[in-house]
């Protein structure tokens, strides 16, 4: 593995995680308040 794979690999990999938790959120939150809506902010 070259110095450049060694850097470039767990930055791809944070990179991808931070896209995947942007998107979970994205979809949690809307849903989540919408619950508190309808069940009367328990």
């Amino acid at each position: 593995m070259t110095r450049t794979a060694r850097i470039i690999a767990p930055a791809a990999e944070l990179a991808i995680g931070v896209v995947v938790f942007v998107l979970a959120y994205t979809f949690v939150v809307p849903i989540t308040e919408m619950s508190m809506r309808v069940l009367g902010g328990m």
